[in-house]
């Protein structure tokens, strides 16, 4: 179970997703990391954490990063490799800063392969945390409430 804790950074408010203590109850079988350059350096060390301890039986990654910027990208194919059962990574490419919205990139994050993502998923319940710059968070959050995802089930958290 992913519990949230809100913060006030600039008038905004966030939601930091929290790991649940180990031995806690199995309510979410998913939980999938949605991330961009900016917000890698934040989700890493939470989905390592995550990959140690029984929360959850799925772990996915959504990471959308700029061609030239490629962070973490040799420790989680490491961490593809160790938790095989476990981890599935998908890299998305960003070609300018509303790559989400109006982007022709067919690497890019769409809601189609957001709805792939939703659908091949058995669990009857996944815990969405998207964290990131403010344009990427708000595209991805939006298509998840038209997909019919709960508010209760999105944890946002924006880099700047």
């Amino acid at each position: 179970m992913i519990r949230a804790m809100k913060h006030m950074n600039e008038g905004n408010v966030h939601q930091t997703p929290e790991p649940t203590p180990a031995g806690a109850a199995h309510q979410t079988c998913r939980c999938v990391f949605v991330t961009d350059s900016q917000g890698i350096r934040d989700i890493f060390p939470l989905l390592t954490y995550q990959l140690g301890v029984e929360n959850y039986t799925h772990l996915t990654l959504l990471y959308s990063h700029k061609p030239t910027d490629q962070l973490f990208t040799a420790e989680l194919e490491n961490l593809e490799k160790q938790f095989a059962q476990k981890l599935q990574v998908y890299y998305y490419t960003q070609s300018d800063p509303m790559y989400m919205t109006h982007s022709t990139d067919t690497k890019a994050l769409t809601q189609e392969q957001l709805e792939i993502i939703i659908n091949e998923d058995s669990c009857n319940q996944v815990q969405f945390i998207l964290w990131g710059v403010h344009e990427m968070v708000d595209f991805v959050h939006e298509r998840l409430l038209f997909l019919g995802i709960s508010h209760i089930h999105i944890s946002t958290k924006l880099t700047f």
